[in-house]
């Protein structure tokens, strides 16, 4: 199941500051649905994360190609 919009900014007002850098809601177009997910960077590194609404914690982000 997708997150709400909603649900994910309750997320997002609940980090602690410094956790996360440039954490944000990402919303996108999957084949007529509008997705959102929750995205940020871990501070000191460039590798990006996603929240993982099912297990309740950040993921890396698996991009492909790189």
């Amino acid at each position: 199941m997708y997150p709400t919009e909603k649900q994910l900014q309750g997320i997002l007002e609940s980090l602690a500051p410094g956790v996360w850098d440039n954490p944000h809601i990402f919303s996108y177009d999957d084949e007529y649905r509008i997705v959102h997910t929750l995205v940020a960077t871990k501070p000191g590194t460039n590798r990006m994360y996603y929240y993982d609404v099912d297990n309740k914690q950040f993921e890396p982000m698996r991009i492909p190609g790189r």
